[in-house]
């Protein structure tokens, strides 16, 4: 599985150098930058998680609701971006074997990224609680194919557009 890793590293690193990704782990984002991101975030995982999840726990759908109600008052003119409608209406279309790269890429960037930028989030940061880390991503390992890399770097594709579209909030 070394090979899906070694196959996106490209795009993985320069979604990570996205100036907001940087401003995010520096923990300098305002709260309306930050309740723009998670507003993005909770689209892309409403989507996901119209399909089955290898493990219930991994569902984001409440911590993402807790959150955003944490910043309502800072994101009432924050919309859903262009590229997150993209991505989001690219996910739709999949079938359930294609989606599951999906789901790899955005819940291991939650489950291992994510617990970087925990502590840096002007909120409480709910989206990055998971109760068995180790068991969830097990899950997601057992279900891992190498054959994944066109879709994992399209999700990283979609994911750097959107970042530069949230670059409008720094």
């Amino acid at each position: 599985m070394n090979h899906l890793k070694t196959a996106t590293q490209k795009l993985h690193k320069q979604a990570e150098e996205m100036p907001f990704n940087k401003e995010m782990i520096q923990g300098k984002l305002s709260k309306e930058a930050y309740g723009a991101y998670l507003l993005q975030h909770q689209s892309i995982f409403q989507t996901l998680e119209k399909f089955d999840l290898p493990h219930p726990d991994l569902s984001r759908g409440n911590a993402l609701k807790e959150d955003i109600e944490e910043l309502a008052q800072h994101i009432q003119d924050v919309l859903i971006l262009d590229a997150t409608r993209n991505y989001c209406a690219h996910l739709s279309a999949l079938n359930p074997t294609n989606i599951q790269a999906h789901i790899y890429l955005n819940y291991m960037a939650l489950l291992f990224g994510g617990q970087l930028s925990k502590q840096k989030v002007p909120s409480t940061g709910k989206i990055y609680d998971f109760e068995n880390q180790a068991a969830l991503v097990q899950s997601i390992r057992k279900i891992q194919h190498d054959s994944w890399v066109d879709e994992v770097n399209k999700g990283f594709n979609y994911h750097i557009q959107i970042l530069k579209e949230l670059e409008l909030y720094l």
